[in-house]
């Protein structure tokens, strides 16, 4: 059928960028700070 040649470019392309983006993860990792802020509050303080 006409969709199999999609279907397996979509198949391919999806685990080149699966791949590349765990690299680029395992690559910084170690850049990330011990704690990361979730919230701020009005004067940009971190609350959480």
């Amino acid at each position: 059928m006409i969709f199999e040649g999609i279907y397996r470019w979509v198949k391919r392309s999806h685990m080149f960028f699966s791949v590349l983006l765990y690299g680029l993860k395992i690559r910084f990792y170690s850049r990330l700070p011990a704690e990361i802020p979730s919230r701020f509050g009005c004067s940009r303080e971190v609350n959480s």
